[in-house]
């Protein structure tokens, strides 16, 4: 975890896709990968994240596992084996 690679999208480019594809009948069950331009790792953008947000020492550690603990609780929570 934090070294895989994504491309992170503003939640208001998402809905502009969204509503874009409702309005399109040609993209009626159609599916569709969308990300951002910038390819960061996981780690890069959480990074990235803490320091617009001013986080540093204590907050960013616990910050920086957040994620694994969701993952630990998604895993428990569904019958879904994780990979």
């Amino acid at each position: 975890m934090g070294r895989d690679r994504i491309q992170p999208i503003a939640l208001w480019d998402v809905i502009g896709y969204l509503v874009g594809c409702l309005f399109n009948a040609d993209t009626t069950g159609q599916t569709f990968d969308i990300g951002g331009t910038e390819i960061l790792t996981y780690r890069e953008m959480m990074q990235q994240y803490a320091s617009a947000r001013d986080l540093h020492g204590e907050s960013f550690w616990l910050f920086r596992f957040l994620p694994l603990a969701l993952c630990l609780l998604g895993d428990l929570m569904t019958p879904i084996p994780s990979a």
